[in-house]
């Protein structure tokens, strides 16, 4: 009888990575180089300048090892960007018909949209 626990090792506990820093500059050169050889790490050096701290760098490998990390398109991101700008402008006026009118006349789209949107961002955001 086999106990899945023994098999798993200590490298598998959370915590383990952002215990196991690099001793120097060069280490931790070293090693996103060794890394970034792995197809699975071809942003690396994005991700190391993005974080900005080693320890952060290695905390962040911590949390999502062995996970798989999606970033929405570009799209999705400039659409959910502008409709928090529509909630907030509407925000900005009370949430008023003109304020409706009037977002609807800036980001062009039509007041019943404008309305669905600040409906769906308030969801969100907890208010409206």
């Amino acid at each position: 009888m086999g106990n899945a626990k023994a098999k798993s090792g200590v490298n598998d506990r959370p915590g383990i990575i952002s215990l196991v820093l690099p001793d120097s500059k060069e280490e931790l050169d070293d090693i996103r180089l060794y890394m970034s050889r792995n197809e699975k790490f071809d942003r690396l050096d994005y991700i190391a300048y993005l974080i900005g701290n080693d320890e952060f760098l290695f905390t962040f490998f911590d949390l999502f090892a062995g996970e798989r990390i999606e970033i929405p398109s570009r799209a999705a991101i400039l659409r959910d960007i502008q409709h928090v700008r529509i909630y907030r402008y509407c925000a900005a006026r009370g949430f008023t018909e003109p304020s409706y009118q009037f977002a609807s006349a800036i980001f062009k789209k039509n007041v019943a949209m404008v309305k669905r949107v600040v409906e769906r961002v308030g969801k969100v955001l907890g208010s409206e």
